[in-house]
């Protein structure tokens, strides 16, 4: 279950003129897209207790386009998306946190009456 995401963005854009005759005649601009969007914390949840919390799941989006303002036109040349692992993990100790009244009554329950 994830807590908390946030996404950061970045664009740069870069234009060529295309003139012809002293005329420009389009322009052509190259558009690079960068997005990173961090999980910054997720909670472990096993049998009803709560037995981990995680950090730092990311991914990692990238874009490369090009446009024509004349004709008009767009092209994507490349795009990809990749996982980045910043990944930590703290475990909790006693079998967790119970969350739900079963898991509760099960630590609760005496030594003898739990399974084995």
């Amino acid at each position: 279950m994830g807590i908390r995401s946030f996404t950061m963005p970045w664009e740069y854009e870069a234009d060529v003129d295309v003139v012809v005759d002293g005329r420009t005649v389009s322009t052509l601009t190259a558009a690079v897209t960068v997005q990173l969007t961090v999980t910054a914390l997720a909670a472990v949840v096993e049998a009803g207790r709560l037995t981990a919390l995680t950090a730092g799941d990311a991914v990692a989006h990238g874009e490369l386009r090009f446009r024509c303002s004349a004709p008009e036109g767009e092209h994507t040349v490349v795009e990809r998306e990749r996982p980045v692992d910043l990944h930590r993990e703290l475990r909790l100790g006693g079998g967790g946190v119970a969350l739900i009244d079963e898991a509760r009554a099960a630590e609760e329950a005496p030594e003898a009456a739990r399974p084995q």
